[in-house]
């Protein structure tokens, strides 16, 4: 008479592995459903930060669910982030702060910001920018020495 239950031994492994599998594909299906600026804003700027300075974005993440997400930050370049962090966000959302250093040859006005957030492997990406919200003036200030005023000199 055969045992049946060495099958069921041989089988269990299996669906565990199994199991496993989904659980953590399932870790990787959240996405990114919205993110916010909050500061610095086009109604609330950073002015006059000097090349080489560093301006610190406040941002706020909204996921589907619980998820580690890659978040990158910048202030005034296009195309590309120069600060990315990976962070876990809850079930929910999540506010945190990037700093972003200005790079030393920043041209002096007004600069964008922007945020990127998505989820990894596969995650859509969303993002948010504000126009105008960092303000930088990266030109020494000019002295004039000229001649003392003396008052007793005068007629």
């Amino acid at each position: 008479m055969k045992s049946h239950w060495r099958r069921t031994l041989g089988i269990a492994p299996l669906l565990v592995v199994a199991l496993l599998v989904c659980v953590s594909g399932s870790a990787w299906a959240a996405n990114v459903v919205r993110v916010e600026i909050y500061s610095p804003t086009e109604s609330s700027p950073v002015k006059w930060v000097r090349p080489g300075d560093t301006v610190t974005v406040t941002t706020w993440v909204t996921v589907d669910e619980a998820a580690s997400v890659t978040v990158a930050a910048n202030v005034g370049t296009s195309g590309w982030y120069s600060v990315t962090r990976l962070v876990t966000v809850p079930s929910s959302a999540r506010e945190f702060s990037v700093s972003v250093p200005l790079p030393e040859g920043i041209a002096d006005g007004s600069k964008n910001v922007s945020v990127m957030a998505r989820t990894d492997p596969n995650g859509g990406v969303k993002e948010a920018s504000e126009s105008n919200a960092v303000y930088v003036d990266g030109t020494a200030p000019v002295v004039t020495l000229g001649a003392a005023y003396d008052s007793h000199y005068e007629s």
